[in-house]
């Protein structure tokens, strides 16, 4: 049995039991009083299907004539993108067309749940999800979120803004994703058109030349020298605008490190005749390829035709006859789409042989940059890709499209 205690120490007790209950009710009253975001936090979206997208480095094309997953493909990526991207994540995004709803609403979708949503448009056709997505972020390139409309190309004078380009802080598990290409976000694109888009995670100096060049490009104004030129072990990038007079042509630049004609014991020790000659391929899917940029172009393949390379074509609507007539003269095989109202998008170069000294490389060189003359006024998107295994990818996705295009 407790022995009795003292009265004085029992009332001591009961005070202090009584105020403490006090200063609870008086706290549980105070909370109350606040809205109750201030009290738990709103906790972020959770991201929808299929959450938790982790993307890989990768090439990956579009099928204009597979089925509705094979047609978006390339728009399917990005939205698994965006709904993986985190709270306080940054996505930028720069492109020329842009009118697919659903992608619209991931992107106010990630704005909403604290991502750092900001975009650049082209202001030639203003679509009406490039109007919602404005309305909802605001046109103010310092804010956290904005969406822009350049009125030509966003760091020249001339031009328009033409870049397929996509980069996010994070998507899932992998951190500084970069993506560029040929496709535009529109049905006529995933539906009418063959696109690429080349995915690289952890880019380092690689993501940070296109953010570099993307915050010139939110200001929409002219900046002295627009034209960029960066190495990176992802690949070179190049950015126009370019100025002949003081920049070299990036497609020409290519082709000139092209030699044709290779011994075979030097692709190949145990080759059986190691003094067979082996013909470098040159592999073209081109959107546009006109005027006197286009023409000049034409001869350097003419030129290395004549050398002993292959060449294929793969063309669209904007490939001029006088280019169709240099590259078929010389040898040249040009194909285009046998399935009506469905042509190439693609501004692709595939260089499978001898490139730069080395005998069994493969080289590509893809982006929004088509070889025409008015093409080297617009802010374009230009990446040399190193990487043996993605120029495998290129060339299976070229062969595919040659092949049933």
């Amino acid at each position: 049995m407790s022995p009795t205690l003292p009265r004085w120490v029992a009332r001591a007790r009961l005070r202090m039991a009584t105020g403490w209950m006090a200063v609870l009710v008086a706290l549980a009253a105070v909370l109350t009083s606040f809205p109750a975001e201030a009290v738990a936090p709103a906790q972020p979206q959770a991201t929808t299907e299929p959450g938790g997208y982790t993307p890989t480095t990768r090439a990956m094309f579009n099928n204009p004539l597979g089925n509705e997953d094979a047609k978006r493909r390339l728009v399917r990526h990005l939205i698994r993108s965006i709904d993986s991207t985190p709270r306080w994540g940054t996505i930028r995004w720069a492109v020329y067309s842009f009118a697919d709803g659903a992608t619209a609403d991931a992107l106010l979708r990630a704005h909403q749940r604290g991502v750092s949503v900001r975009l650049v448009f082209a202001g030639k056709n203003v679509y009406p999800p490039m109007q919602r997505v404005q309305k909802a972020l605001g046109k103010n390139p310092n804010a956290r979120s904005f969406a822009i409309f350049c009125e030509k190309s966003c760091r020249g004078t001339r031009g328009e803004m033409h870049a397929k380009f996509f980069s996010f802080s994070r998507v899932g598990e992998a951190r500084r994703v970069v993506m560029v290409g040929s496709n535009n976000l529109t049905r006529h694109n995933t539906h009418e058109q063959w696109s690429d888009l080349y995915t690289v995670v952890e880019g380092g100096t690689y993501f940070k030349a296109l953010r570099d060049w993307f915050e010139q490009a939110k200001f929409d104004r002219p900046v002295a020298d627009p034209y960029i030129d960066r190495s990176t072990p992802f690949g070179r990038v190049i950015i126009s605008p370019i100025d002949l007079g003081r920049h070299s042509d990036p497609f020409m630049d290519a082709l000139d490190r092209v030699t044709c004609l290779t011994l075979a014991g030097e692709i190949d020790p145990e080759a059986p005749d190691p003094k067979k000659l082996i013909p470098t391929n040159l592999l073209i899917s081109m959107s546009a390829w006109n005027g006197t940029r286009g023409k000049r172009i034409a001869r350097k393949v003419a030129e290395l035709l004549r050398g002993g390379c292959t060449a294929r074509v793969f063309y669209g609507e904007g490939v001029g006859p006088a280019v169709r007539t240099i590259v078929a003269d010389a040898g040249g095989l040009l194909r285009w789409g046998t399935h009506k109202g469905i042509l190439t998008h693609q501004k692709t170069l595939i260089v499978n042989g001898n490139v730069a000294g080395q005998p069994k490389a493969v080289r590509v060189w893809t982006g929004s940059n088509n070889w025409s003359t008015l093409a080297l006024r617009r802010d374009d998107l230009v990446v040399e890709i190193p990487d043996q295994a993605i120029g495998r990818q290129y060339v299976g996705a070229f062969w595919s499209t040659w092949n049933r295009g």
